[in-house]
């Protein structure tokens, strides 16, 4: 135990002599200047690599070409998918509509850019039931729905005033489907322009009815039904009371015409006598 005491503290004071010495000292500086070099170029790459602090302001690719926008994309260090497309009439087709991430968006070369495009072909959409509805409903709905109304309106007579009598596109008249019978809808491109007729008051045929043995009171009544008026009253022999006479001839007569124009008078006979064939 003695013996070792003494080695001890010559291994310590041999050990403090080579630390403080010139030589290691030297290498000791040389060793931190080579580890402080490698971790700053092990950093300094890392950083290149990566290309930190590098980011770009990501340009405005959309309403230009796919076509040209893949070429900017490329020039400008970007690659590039296509995710999605949507159809706008009033744009050409394979125009790039969006991008993500969107414009001025601070990104890295060699970033993936997700691109929106308006499709080549517009897609099939039903028709909504528009037959029998009023022009001004079937106008909006048809807007929202994306179809266009022709400027052009043709007017059929009919007592259904302002309501969609026929449905035509290009030329063709489209029938419209029967849900009773589980028809499928009508389907057209989206954008598809359809012209419509309608229908006008004033102007359209009616029935001529008989009202030939009726009173004159139920006769009016009849005829305004029709959508007709009540013309000339002649008299035939001695009446006083009009509203009681029966009627025993009329013209037009339904037998000869069948039709009239709506708004047009009936002309009546009246008589203060029902005639026999009449009871």
């Amino acid at each position: 135990m003695k013996n070792l005491l003494p080695k001890i503290l010559n291994f310590f004071k041999e050990t403090v002599y080579f630390i403080t010495s010139r030589l290691f000292l030297k290498n000791f500086a040389i060793a931190m200047l080579i580890t402080f070099a490698l971790g700053f170029l092990s950093l300094k790459s890392l950083s290149i690599y990566t290309r930190n602090g590098q980011a770009i302001e990501l340009p405005d690719y959309r309403e230009k070409s796919l076509a040209d926008a893949e070429e900017l994309l490329k020039n400008d260090g970007f690659r590039y998918q296509l995710i999605d497309s949507m159809y706008h009439p009033n744009k050409d087709p394979l125009t790039v509509l969006d991008q993500d991430p969107p414009p001025k968006s601070k990104v890295k070369r060699n970033r993936q850019v997700y691109l929106t495009v308006n499709a080549s072909t517009p897609p099939l959409i039903n028709l909504p039931d528009i037959w029998g509805k009023d022009i001004g409903f079937v106008k909006r709905i048809c807007k929202v729905r994306g179809f266009k109304i022709a400027k052009k309106v043709e007017y059929q007579p009919d007592r259904a005033k302002n309501t969609v009598l026929k449905v035509k596109h290009k030329g063709e008249e489209l029938k419209q489907p029967n849900k009773s019978k589980k028809d499928p809808p009508v389907r057209l491109p989206k954008g598809s322009e359809i012209s419509l007729v309608v229908a006008r008051a004033s102007g359209f045929y009616v029935a001529i009815p008989n009202v030939k043995c009726q009173t004159l009171d139920e006769a009016q009544f009849t005829i305004r039904n029709y959508g007709l008026k009540v013309g000339k009253l002649v008299i035939e022999g001695e009446l006083q009371d009009t509203t009681a006479a029966f009627i025993t001839r009329q013209s037009p007569s339904f037998k000869e015409k069948g039709t009239m124009l709506s708004g047009q008078p009936l002309r009546l006979w009246l008589s203060k006598e029902r005639k026999e064939e009449c009871l």
